[in-house]
């Protein structure tokens, strides 16, 4: 027995020893690494902005009067021109303003007459010294009083004409009647478009459509007017789109959720060639190209590292890695401009991320091979590939 449990722990001492023995050669060669060369190429750096499309030219109709909604000629989906009628409020009320203003112009007109001529005999009594000038500057003072309420009762007069027009809401843009909100028989309210039922309806000119989209406040600051972008629509999943930078707004747009609060700012991206299908309110994703560099050293992302402030890579030579500093320039999605550092054709490690965040200048690695990929059979003509027989 004692034999036995002897043998036992021999061996596992010697298993033991055996592991430690592998595990100190391994050490001594080095860990295993990912490589490639440093190659000149083309990369291209995009903001990538999610956002809904609408009309360039999209116009949310209010009515500049209240009252009552008597007619609305037109429907969702109707075409209509600049200048056609949209809809009608009640105008009785305005008529009769419109009428006594009228009214009240004409009354003063009459007694601007006598007014007046009272005024002059005042002034040839006065020259010939047969009134004071007190009674003088008394007719006067009543002419041009009553010149000051014929000029206020003109600007009432065309007040009120205005706000009678208004009753009548043409339409500002030639395009379709994207949406009606108001049925004859209610309230048109006056007030700001934020005001809730204030928008009767909203009419687009889709000649031309563009994304607006949400930028953050971070990616922002590299966006310009002019700007190359394209554009995905979700209604259209197997085409993209090409379009440009037409406008940044000023004004942030913020959100906020439970712990975290978010700036972002409003792009718009203009479509160059819509598709007549194209409708406001459907999703999209623009990548906007905010810098682009061709034919110059590049490498993956993955190799980059940060140490003490400064952006690294580890250049393989004579299985030693050499930490580099690097200036970096274009940030693509998958590779970066070096600037600086390092020259087409320089080896350099790529992954694992484990071991690059761990290693160090001088270390020892083993540069682990690429499998190449299987290469798909294809058939050529009056060739068979050798398959198993089914019927076996």
């Amino acid at each position: 027995m004692l034999k036995k449990i002897a043998f036992v722990l021999i061996a596992a001492i010697l298993i033991v020893a055996i592991i430690y023995a592998n595990i100190a050669k391994n050490r001594n060669r080095g860990v295993e690494v990912q490589v490639e060369k440093v190659r000149k190429g083309d990369v291209k750096e995009t903001v990538r902005a999610d956002g809904e499309i609408r009309a360039q030219n999209q116009v949310e109709i209010g009515a500049d009067v209240s009252g009552r909604i008597v007619s609305i000629p037109v429907k969702e989906g109707d075409w209509v021109k600049k200048g056609d009628t949209l809809c009608i409020i009640d105008q009785r009320v305005y008529l009769t303003q419109l009428k006594q203003e009228r009214a009240r112009l004409a009354a003063d007109q009459a007694r601007f007459i006598t007014v007046k001529n009272q005024f002059e005999r005042s002034k040839k009594l006065f020259e010939d010294s047969l009134i004071s000038r007190a009674d003088y500057e008394k007719a006067y003072s009543e002419y041009q009083s009553m010149l000051a309420q014929l000029k206020a009762d003109s600007l009432s007069l065309i007040a009120a004409k205005d706000r009678l027009d208004k009753t009548v809401i043409l339409s500002p843009v030639s395009g379709q009647v994207l949406a009606v909100n108001k049925e004859v028989g209610e309230m048109a309210i006056v007030g700001t478009i934020n005001t809730p039922g204030s928008v009767i309806m909203v009419v687009a000119d889709r000649s031309s459509m563009l994304v607006r989209a949400q930028v953050d406040e971070t990616e922002v600051v590299k966006i310009k007017p002019g700007q190359v972008a394209k554009i995905e629509v979700d209604a259209f999943p197997d085409t993209n789109f090409m379009g440009y930078v037409d406008r940044i707004a000023g004004a942030p747009q913020t959100s906020a959720t439970a712990t975290v609060q978010g700036v972002s700012y409003l792009v718009d991206v203009v479509f160059k060639d819509p598709p007549e299908n194209l409708l406001p309110g459907m999703s999209a994703t623009c990548d906007i190209t905010v810098a682009e560099a061709h034919d110059v050293p590049i490498v993956p992302i993955q190799a980059l590292g940060r140490r003490n402030g400064r952006n690294i890579v580890f250049v393989i030579k004579d299985g030693v890695a050499h930490q580099k500093e690097v200036k970096l320039g274009v940030m693509g999605e998958r590779f970066v401009q070096i600037v600086s550092g390092l020259k087409p054709g320089d080896v350099i490690a790529t992954g694992p991320f484990d071991v690059l965040r761990k290693l160090k200048d001088g270390d020892r690695v083993i540069v682990r091979e690429k499998r190449r990929p299987k290469r798909e059979w294809r058939k050529r003509p009056g060739e068979r590939r050798n398959e198993p027989d089914k019927n076996r």
